[in-house]
């Protein structure tokens, strides 16, 4: 068999359809997001949310968002720049302060300011209305 070189012609580059360009920046992975983004068909427009964590060289933003057709939108946020107000002073930009932001209730606190929750909890004690007498006896 002969080496046949492949010759990209007029043709090929008349039907290229080059990449999304934060697909060319290696910024997005569509095959991840579609997944992450997707809403089971039974749920009618009810937002999936997702936490997303951003790493700067200066800042963590950490962020609540759902998608939309027109773009994903963002709910709250917080920074670690907030993070002195709750005493912690140092290493606002490593490995633990993003896991402590991830872990951190600020930003569902934020969250809830943004959603007034309408489910407030139980208001009173009902235990004792739901026993039944329970015989020592089996039946």
């Amino acid at each position: 068999m002969r080496f046949v070189k492949i010759v990209k012609n007029k043709a090929y580059f008349k039907r290229y359809q080059v990449k999304f360009r934060r697909r060319q920046e290696g910024k997005n992975d569509y095959y991840a997001r579609k997944r992450l983004v997707i809403q089971n068909k039974n749920k009618y427009n009810t937002p999936k949310y997702r936490m997303i964590i951003c790493v700067t060289n200066r800042d963590i933003i950490c962020q609540i968002a759902y998608a939309r057709i027109e773009g994903d939108m963002i709910v709250c946020a917080a920074y670690e720049h907030v993070l002195p107000k709750y005493s912690v002073k140092v290493g606002l930009t490593n490995y633990a302060a993003a896991y402590y932001k991830w872990r951190n209730p600020l930003i569902f606190c934020v969250f809830q300011d943004t959603y007034v929750l309408l489910f407030l909890g139980k208001h009173k004690d009902r235990t004792m209305e739901y026993k039944s007498n329970v015989s020592a006896t089996p039946h």
